[in-house]
Protein backbone atom coordinates (compact mmCIF):
# COMPACT_ATOMS: atom_id res chain seq x y z
CA UNK A 1 0.00 0.00 0.00
CA UNK A 2 1.16 3.35 -1.18
CA UNK A 3 1.29 5.98 0.75
CA UNK A 4 -0.40 9.48 -0.18
CA UNK A 5 1.09 12.94 -0.33
CA UNK A 6 -0.04 15.27 2.47
CA UNK A 7 -3.45 16.97 1.06
CA UNK A 8 -1.83 20.79 1.52
CA UNK A 9 0.30 19.38 -1.70
CA UNK A 10 -2.15 17.74 -3.97
CA UNK A 11 -4.55 21.19 -3.06
CA UNK A 12 -7.37 19.63 -0.63
CA UNK A 13 -5.84 22.52 2.19
CA UNK A 14 -3.64 24.76 2.62
CA UNK A 15 -0.22 24.19 3.59
CA UNK A 16 0.73 23.98 7.51
CA UNK A 17 2.33 27.78 8.68
CA UNK A 18 4.39 25.85 11.63
CA UNK A 19 7.11 24.27 12.31
CA UNK A 20 8.11 21.48 14.78
CA UNK A 21 11.47 20.77 16.11
CA UNK A 22 11.82 16.79 15.63
CA UNK A 23 15.51 16.61 17.03
CA UNK A 24 17.65 16.58 14.13
CA UNK A 25 15.27 18.13 11.57
CA UNK A 26 12.15 19.99 11.42
CA UNK A 27 8.38 19.20 10.10
CA UNK A 28 5.91 21.46 8.92
CA UNK A 29 3.11 21.30 11.08
CA UNK A 30 -0.47 23.40 11.51
CA UNK A 31 -0.41 26.24 13.88
CA UNK A 32 -2.84 26.43 16.61
CA UNK A 33 -4.84 29.06 14.68
CA UNK A 34 -4.65 26.92 11.51
CA UNK A 35 -6.22 23.71 13.45
CA UNK A 36 -9.30 25.58 14.98
CA UNK A 37 -9.90 27.34 11.74
CA UNK A 38 -9.92 24.28 9.64
CA UNK A 39 -10.51 21.14 11.78
CA UNK A 40 -7.40 19.48 11.70
CA UNK A 41 -4.59 17.99 13.72
CA UNK A 42 -1.30 19.24 13.77
CA UNK A 43 -0.42 17.01 11.11
CA UNK A 44 -3.45 17.92 8.85
CA UNK A 45 -5.89 14.87 9.64
CA UNK A 46 -9.47 16.34 9.85
CA UNK A 47 -10.65 16.67 13.12
CA UNK A 48 -14.39 15.15 13.71
CA UNK A 49 -16.74 18.91 14.96
CA UNK A 50 -18.62 18.04 17.79
CA UNK A 51 -21.80 20.28 18.26
CA UNK A 52 -20.69 21.09 22.12
CA UNK A 53 -17.01 22.36 20.27
CA UNK A 54 -19.23 24.16 17.23
CA UNK A 55 -21.18 26.22 19.55
CA UNK A 56 -18.19 26.59 21.81
CA UNK A 57 -16.62 28.51 18.43
CA UNK A 58 -19.63 30.41 18.16
CA UNK A 59 -20.05 32.01 21.52
CA UNK A 60 -15.81 32.78 20.91
CA UNK A 61 -16.25 34.35 17.15
CA UNK A 62 -19.22 36.25 18.81
CA UNK A 63 -17.13 37.86 21.60
CA UNK A 64 -14.58 38.26 18.95
CA UNK A 65 -17.27 40.83 17.36
CA UNK A 66 -17.52 42.70 20.19
CA UNK A 67 -14.26 43.32 21.23
CA UNK A 68 -13.64 44.18 17.47
CA UNK A 69 -14.89 47.81 18.22
CA UNK A 70 -13.46 49.00 14.75
CA UNK A 71 -14.64 45.92 12.97
CA UNK A 72 -11.01 45.57 11.39
CA UNK A 73 -11.44 41.87 11.98
CA UNK A 74 -8.67 42.43 14.29
CA UNK A 75 -8.27 43.07 18.62
CA UNK A 76 -6.16 45.35 19.53
CA UNK A 77 -4.66 45.58 23.40
CA UNK A 78 -6.57 48.56 23.52
CA UNK A 79 -10.12 47.15 21.94
CA UNK A 80 -9.49 44.19 24.38
CA UNK A 81 -8.89 46.09 27.51
CA UNK A 82 -11.90 48.60 26.50
CA UNK A 83 -14.55 45.70 26.30
CA UNK A 84 -13.11 43.46 29.63
CA UNK A 85 -13.03 46.46 31.85
CA UNK A 86 -16.67 47.86 30.55
CA UNK A 87 -18.33 44.91 30.09
CA UNK A 88 -16.67 41.45 30.41
CA UNK A 89 -15.79 39.65 33.55
CA UNK A 90 -12.38 39.51 33.56
CA UNK A 91 -11.52 42.01 36.13
CA UNK A 92 -9.77 45.10 35.47
CA UNK A 93 -6.75 44.94 33.00
CA UNK A 94 -3.96 47.07 31.41
CA UNK A 95 -2.93 47.53 28.08
CA UNK A 96 0.75 45.90 29.20
CA UNK A 97 -1.19 43.20 30.89
CA UNK A 98 -3.32 42.61 27.35
CA UNK A 99 -0.17 43.01 25.25
CA UNK A 100 1.52 40.25 27.39
CA UNK A 101 -1.18 37.64 26.95
CA UNK A 102 -1.59 38.82 23.09
CA UNK A 103 2.20 38.05 22.67
CA UNK A 104 2.27 34.77 23.96
CA UNK A 105 -0.90 33.57 21.08
CA UNK A 106 0.37 36.05 18.45
CA UNK A 107 1.46 33.38 15.95
CA UNK A 108 2.00 35.96 13.14
CA UNK A 109 4.03 38.40 15.30
CA UNK A 110 1.22 41.46 14.03
CA UNK A 111 0.50 42.58 17.69
CA UNK A 112 -3.32 42.41 17.84
CA UNK A 113 -5.30 39.13 17.38
CA UNK A 114 -7.37 37.50 14.73
CA UNK A 115 -10.05 35.29 15.62
CA UNK A 116 -8.04 32.07 15.77
CA UNK A 117 -5.81 33.84 18.38
CA UNK A 118 -8.74 34.99 20.32
CA UNK A 119 -10.17 31.64 20.75
CA UNK A 120 -6.33 30.53 21.94
CA UNK A 121 -6.38 33.54 24.32
CA UNK A 122 -10.00 33.22 25.60
CA UNK A 123 -9.51 29.43 26.11
CA UNK A 124 -6.53 30.12 28.53
CA UNK A 125 -7.60 32.99 30.12
CA UNK A 126 -10.98 31.36 30.78
CA UNK A 127 -9.61 28.23 31.88
CA UNK A 128 -10.16 28.58 35.70
CA UNK A 129 -14.06 28.93 34.85
CA UNK A 130 -14.08 25.94 32.26
CA UNK A 131 -17.57 24.59 32.92
CA UNK A 132 -19.00 28.50 32.70
CA UNK A 133 -17.01 29.52 29.87
CA UNK A 134 -19.04 27.42 27.12
CA UNK A 135 -22.48 28.98 28.06
CA UNK A 136 -23.68 30.96 31.17
CA UNK A 137 -20.08 32.80 31.65
CA UNK A 138 -20.03 34.02 27.79
CA UNK A 139 -23.59 34.77 27.62
CA UNK A 140 -23.60 37.34 31.19
CA UNK A 141 -20.08 38.81 30.14
CA UNK A 142 -19.24 38.52 26.12
CA UNK A 143 -22.62 38.81 24.37
CA UNK A 144 -25.38 41.90 24.44
CA UNK A 145 -28.49 40.37 25.53
CA UNK A 146 -30.03 40.45 21.84
CA UNK A 147 -26.74 38.28 20.94
CA UNK A 148 -27.23 35.66 23.95
CA UNK A 149 -31.13 35.61 23.17
CA UNK A 150 -30.61 34.85 19.40
CA UNK A 151 -27.71 32.26 20.38
CA UNK A 152 -29.84 30.35 22.84
CA UNK A 153 -32.49 30.62 20.30
CA UNK A 154 -30.39 28.74 17.38
CA UNK A 155 -28.90 26.24 19.83
CA UNK A 156 -32.14 25.22 21.03
CA UNK A 157 -33.49 24.58 17.65
CA UNK A 158 -30.30 22.36 16.64
CA UNK A 159 -31.31 21.08 19.63
CA UNK A 160 -34.20 19.63 18.55
CA UNK A 161 -33.53 19.43 15.48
Amino acid sequence: MKALPPAYLTGGIEPPLGTKDMGSFTRKVYTPEQQARLSVSENGKKIKKNTRTDWSNHLFELAFTNFDENNDGTVTAEEFCDFANTLGGLGHMTNEQVSIMIAAVDLNNDGVLQVGEFKVLMKSVLADKADKADNDFFLEHFLTKRQAREFLVKKGNSANA
